[in-house]
């Protein structure tokens, strides 16, 4: 059969399948092998999968009908082109309407294509478009079988989207907002919910503030839009508003900080994105737009004004005002559903109240505050970088014969692979995994010069670059931390990203943060903290052992497994013991643990084989350990969902298959562990700022990993008296969390530069 203007010829097609008429029809891209040898779509592995979602999203009981952009398999397989697809258009139009569905719900990008005319299915899932009928479109479920197993929860979002406007309960989304300009306009609020959003323009100067709160008459938000600057009358009512009322806004943080910056005191109250994460424990998936669409039902409302956003100040007022107040509303009609959800989840309860929100207080001053940076240093340490860069580009091109592009993986790997003739180890590439292994087979210094190459650009970029664009009159830097980035629930950095500065160019780079004129610096670091936590949770008796003699850890360890006294236990094997401390907790094979040992150590010859003994008798010399990895992986696998921390964290799995079983294995151990050992820096963190608020003596910048870096004024003894107490402080939140079973120890420093502070005696 061959349809009318369609590409394709001699196929077999699949038609739609199911009840006639429907109250909905699901549209696929195009058949499988599966469907095709059964005549009827989603039957194959995908449309099992989309059965079960369905079931779970509470649509079994509705007549559904099933049918595909295109009904003819692509040969040899692949996705349907758009002329194929828009042949068989007409087709698919009048296929639907003959079901007379109630609602259309497209699957995958080809489908989203076919029924609205556009592109990019991240971008568009979860949205409603509006219509006869409505269509809702998401991921395919073929992509979860993949390896996206995280859109397993988004396409679940998406069906219960589809059942909730099926029974008629689509939320209300309406309110009334209005630009003020007068005192007399606004309303005295006082002891109640008030959502705040603000706009700035492209050098972060503030166009306007949304105020809202639910208007007692009519029970909708009422959104207020003061214009920048304001009548001082009208300013004072927004001081007083942030004040005397539960602030909620979404990334609550960034709007604080604006108006601090403005004069204008913010609570920290509630955040409904830290909310979200919280219950939900994803990441990606806690924007406001993305929330308002997945629990208000509201479609693309930004689209316009996402074109301007960092320059709102080209759009006219009435537009970004517009904009302003829907973020308004939206984050007070998400407050409410929020709220309900965490009443039901105690879980997720203890995380919010006694660590995001906490914390959002300590970081949005950390943020605002920021650090000095040696802004001369910084320059030296610029000239220095490109100046290596280029002599490093001077030698390959000797070694090459000619000029090229280093960031063009194309023409590196024409020069390495045909100009230069290096053995091809694996597959073809130029990542930094094959350079290494080619380096191994050749004396050829280009692959080792390429690697330091692509190092130091990225620490130029990153952070020499990265820092000159972020530097404020006064030569600090505000990075941001994240914390609703991470599944784990560990901290993230951005502009610039401390947690990854390679440990060969630490000093250099951590010296450029220095304290301010008139301070010192301190730094307090849990030593061990995972391996720590590793211990707590397992109550492995020779682990526990080791870290209760205050020891090398890593050497016993070493002398535990290769059965010889601590003293005679050489370089190599410490380092082979300290490897494998740390890749139990990251589920490193034997593989990785060579490549690992060899990366600090070149010339080891340690071979797989000695990586598999190792890691043997590593097990065998941490029984305890080994049976709770695999006490807390059966657990995973049965419940989908790591172990609670004592914090109330856990990860859970929406699906688990043979394809990513093995990170799931890996994850529920590193999960807990990662988790605890951040948890405990946090809430440390929050310890020590709610007990020494911001002032003139001292005041906290950073957090990176298990560290927490402060300053205190260079006074007297003041600076090694605030490294004593933060220790001791740490040391409590400890105690207090996991009791008195496994001591944590934590180094503290001081000194001017962050990458040369000098230890402090503990007691001093």
């Amino acid at each position: 059969m061959r349809c009318e203007n369609c590409p394709l010829t001699d196929c077999v097609v699949v038609p739609g399948y199911g009840d006639d008429p429907a109250d909905i029809v699901i549209v696929g891209e195009a058949p499988g092998n599966t469907e095709v040898k059964e005549g009827r779509p989603f039957v194959g592995p995908a449309g099992r999968l989309l059965d079960r979602l369905s079931e779970e999203a509470g649509l079994s009981g509705y007549r559904i009908y099933k049918t595909n952009s295109i009904l003819c398999r692509p040969w040899p397989h692949r996705a349907p082109k758009p002329e194929e697809v828009k042949a068989c258009n007409p087709r698919l139009m009048e296929e639907i309407r003959s079901k007379n569905p109630r609602i259309i719900i497209g699957m995958g990008a080809i489908s989203l294509r076919a029924l609205t005319g556009k592109n990019g299915i991240t971008k568009h899932r979860g949205l409603v478009y509006e219509g006869e009928p409505p269509i809702i479109c998401t991921y395919h479920p073929a992509a979860v079988l993949r390896g996206r197993v995280d859109w397993y929860h988004d396409i679940l979002q998406d069906l219960r989207m589809a059942r909730d406007l099926l029974e008629g309960k689509k939320p209300d989304t309406s309110f009334d907002w209005e630009i003020v300009t007068a005192r007399y306009q606004l309303p005295d609020l006082k002891n109640e919910v008030v959502a705040v959003d603000v706009e700035t323009d492209s050098q972060g100067r503030l166009l306007c503030v949304g105020v809202g709160h639910t208007d007692p008459e009519t029970g909708r938000p009422k959104v207020y839009i003061i214009r920048w600057p304001a009548d001082q009358t009208v300013v004072d009512w927004l001081e007083a508003t942030l004040t005397n009322n539960t602030v909620v806004a979404h990334n609550i943080k960034f709007d604080a900080q604006v108006l601090w910056a403005h004069d204008i005191p913010c609570n920290i109250d509630e955040d409904t994105m830290l909310m979200h994460y919280a219950l939900e424990n994803k990441v990606g998936r806690n924007g406001l737009k993305d929330m308002a669409a997945t629990y208000l039902y509201v479609g693309d409302y930004d689209a316009e004004v996402a074109k301007h956003i960092g320059r709102l100040e080209e759009l006219d007022f009435e537009t970004v005002a517009h904009y302003n107040a829907q973020d308004v509303a939206y984050t007070l009609l998400l407050y409410r559903q929020m709220v309900e959800r965490l009443s039901q989840d105690r879980s997720a309860q203890r995380v919010y109240y006694n660590l995001l929100i906490p914390a959002a207080n300590q970081l949005a001053q950390m943020e605002y505050l920021g650090v000095q940076i040696d802004t001369e240093a910084l320059e030296r340490l610029d000239q220095q970088y490109q100046e290596e860069m280029a002599d490093l580009y001077r030698q390959m091109v000797d070694l090459a014969g000619q000029e090229f592009n280093p960031n063009s993986h194309q023409q590196v790997q024409d020069i390495l692979f045909d100009k230069l003739a290096l053995p091809v180890v694996g597959k073809l590439s130029t990542d930094k995994a094959t350079l290494r292994k080619v380096q191994e087979y050749t004396d050829n210094p280009f692959p080792e010069l390429l690697l330091r190459y692509r190092q130091v650009d990225k620490l130029h970029s990153t952070y020499v670059t990265g820092i000159k664009k972020r530097l404020d009159v006064q030569g600090r830097v505000h990075g941001r931390f994240n914390l609703h980035t991470t599944v784990t629930g560990r901290l993230s950095s951005s502009d610039p990203n401390l947690q990854n500065i390679p440990k060969r160019d630490t000093k250099e780079i951590r010296n450029l943060f220095v304290a301010t004129p008139g301070y010192k610096l301190i730094e307090a670091d849990f030593s061990q903290a995972e391996l720590r936590c590793l211990a707590w949770y397992s109550k492995d008796p020779n682990l526990m052992e080791i870290i209760r003699s205050g020891a090398d850890l890593h050497r016993q360890t070493a002398a535990l497994m290769y059965r010889v006294p601590e003293e005679e236990v050489t370089d190599l094997q410490r380092h082979i013991g300290k490897t494998l401390n740390f890749a139990v907790l990251y589920g490193a094979g034997p593989g990785k643990v060579v490549e690992t040992i060899k990366e600090v150590t070149p010339e080891a010859d340690v071979t797989y084989d000695d990586a598999v003994e190792a890691i043997r008798r590593w097990h065998e010399t941490f029984p305890r350990v080994t049976e709770w990895i695999h006490e807390v992986q059966q657990y995973a696998l049965k419940n989908r969902r790591t172990i609670e921390t004592p914090f109330g964290r856990h990860r859970r799995y929406d699906l688990i298959t043979i394809e990513n079983k093995d990170d799931v294995l890996r994850q529920a151990v590193n999960t807990p562990i990662q988790s605890l050992a951040s948890d405990l820096t946090l809430a440390s963190l929050i310890r020590i700022g709610e007990t020494y608020e911001y002032s003139d003596s001292f005041r906290l910048l950073l957090t990176v990993h298990d560290s927490i870096l402060a300053e205190a004024l260079d006074e007297d003894d003041l600076p090694e008296r605030m490294a004593e107490r933060m220790r001791q402080i740490m040391l409590e939140t400890v105690r207090d969390v996991l009791g008195d079973d496994v001591p944590f120890a934590v180094d503290v420093k001081t000194g001017y530069r962050w990458g040369s502070l000098e230890e402090v005696v503990v007691g001093v």
